[in-house]
């Protein structure tokens, strides 16, 4: 967007101290071009499991397509160790954009209070893939409540996720 970002960064210290070690430990990231930065990215995947459909969403503060991978990146407050709501990550997102998932990785950028900021790539493989897909229909088998890093299960009552334009209801102005 090209903003000035100086205001506030002068008006919180602890940030601008992120910001310049995300700058050293990644510092591609801040070159690319606007157009090849997608921000805020939300993928979903449907999946059936006991009868019903139910809806993964995940989102990822960035994502870079190329032409042989794409990079999910993310960055947080939190521990540079990786978590099972990383995989459910990589697996949505490799599902919903039907690539392979050895063509998919994800970049963590986990900045701390006390500690130092860390970068944590995680690559993708088929045999996670499928431990991760047989991990997320043994949780909706069991109707346990929603894992960390699952944003949103959502029951669907049809397989269609989006409504015909006659189910829409018309709302006065």
């Amino acid at each position: 967007m090209q903003l000035p970002i100086e205001p506030i960064l002068a008006a919180y210290p602890q940030m601008e101290a992120w910001l310049s070690e995300m700058q050293e430990l990644f510092p591609s990231l801040f070159r690319l071009s606007p157009s090849k930065l997608h921000l805020n990215t939300h993928y979903s995947h449907a999946i059936a499991v006991n009868g019903t459909t139910q809806c993964i969403q995940i989102s990822s503060n960035a994502a870079v397509y190329k032409k042989q991978k794409t990079l999910l990146i993310d960055w947080a407050i939190r521990q540079g160790k990786p978590r099972w709501s990383d995989n459910i990550k990589l697996w949505v997102a490799s599902e919903c954009l039907a690539v392979r998932p050895e063509n998919i990785m994800l970049i963590i950028l986990a900045v701390h209070p006390s500690e130092p900021t860390t970068k944590l790539t995680i690559n993708w493989d088929s045999e996670k893939h499928k431990k991760a897909s047989r991990q997320v229909i043994k949780l909706l088998r069991k109707g346990e409540e929603q894992a960390d890093g699952i944003d949103t299960i959502v029951p669907i009552t049809n397989t269609r996720l989006i409504p015909s334009i006659a189910e829409i209801k018309e709302i006065a102005i």
